[in-house]
């Protein structure tokens, strides 16, 4: 099926399964996002990192534990402990992902660049009880890559990568998945499709995705030299209001993950439970606004385009079938 009439059918279906959705909404995140840390060491020219104005620091592990303790208390069976920030910076993370994992959190997941996956981070990672882990790759040459995720080295996060697929093929475990992503760049075609990098990755991993220039968000306008494709139910509201909860590494609770300064303030972890963040005025505003279709009303989400689908997973993989 060609891929404009697929989207043409999620377009005319897309409005549906948002009114099922908000019927069946309980008022808790279905997820919540834990920034452990919002240092990195890379330089993405897709990432706003570089210009992020806000104090850079990681969370405290007693910050962390409250977190929690308060997810298993609502029944929040899934965290994502990555901000705007590379989550391996942060000395604690395994330490972190074990207390959650030991508190029945369901899933955890993270996304990592995998430069820092050196052999002693790989072990810890696959026997700290994390289920599913993302790596971003972009570009799948050396000079592809080193163009996009600047001051990482591709020879290093290659190795990185076949190193922590191949020992947890070894282990025999089901668990952690590992998806790895990233962009084929122009120019790039004929080396993604010969490269044994990526024929290896395919074999290993739990799934790769492949994405070109085009499917990569700029921000809310805050990256230049991106050319972004709208998805076509972009005028929709954005399902991360009603889904994901995101807090700052210092306990500040930001409208959403693209909002990457914490612009739209909700408040406070340490001051509001979960339930009261997630129920308050300003969310409530934000909601409305959206399901009016007055995204200008929100700074952040006036030049937002990058609004997740509200077709639940296994239908949207029947369509992608096709």
């Amino acid at each position: 099926m060609p891929p404009y009439i697929k989207n043409s059918i999620k377009k005319l279906a897309m409005p549906i399964f948002v009114k099922k959705r908000l019927r069946e909404w309980k008022g808790i995140p279905d997820i919540v996002l834990i920034e452990n840390t919002n240092h990195c060491n890379a330089k993405c020219v897709m990432c706003p990192h570089g210009k992020m104005k806000r104090k850079k620091g990681t969370m405290s592990f007693d910050l962390y534990k409250h977190i929690i303790d308060e997810c298993v208390n609502l029944g929040i069976q899934r965290i994502q402990i990555t901000g705007t920030g590379e989550p391996l910076l942060d000395p604690l993370l395994f330490e972190r992902i074990r207390y959650a994992k030991n508190a029945d959190i369901k899933e955890v997941n993270i996304f990592s660049n995998a430069s820092l996956l050196n052999h002693e981070n790989q072990e810890l990672l696959l026997t700290s009880g994390v289920d599913l882990i993302f790596l971003s790759i972009d570009g799948f040459t050396s000079e592809s890559y080193e163009n996009i995720r600047v001051g990482l080295s591709f020879e290093v996060v290659k190795e990185n990568v076949l190193s922590l697929l191949r020992g947890k093929k070894s282990k025999g475990n089901y668990k952690p998945i590992i998806i790895v992503g990233g962009l084929r760049v122009k120019g790039d075609a004929s080396a993604f499709l010969k490269n044994n990098f990526c024929e290896e990755i395919n074999k290993l991993s739990d799934g790769i995705w492949v994405g070109e220039h085009g499917d990569v968000h700029d921000w809310s306008g805050n990256v230049e030299g991106i050319h972004y494709r709208r998805v076509p139910w972009y005028n929709l509201p954005c399902r991360r209001l009603w889904d994901a909860l995101s807090i700052l590494w210092d306990g500040r609770v930001d409208l959403c993950c693209i909002d990457y300064e914490g612009t739209v303030n909700l408040g406070n972890i340490e001051k509001q439970s979960i339930r009261e963040l997630w129920n308050e005025q300003r969310i409530k505003e934000v909601r409305g606004y959206h399901l009016n279709k007055q995204f200008e009303k929100i700074e952040i989400c006036k030049n937002c385009f990058e609004r997740p689908s509200w077709i639940p997973k296994n239908i949207e993989r029947i369509l992608d079938d096709f």
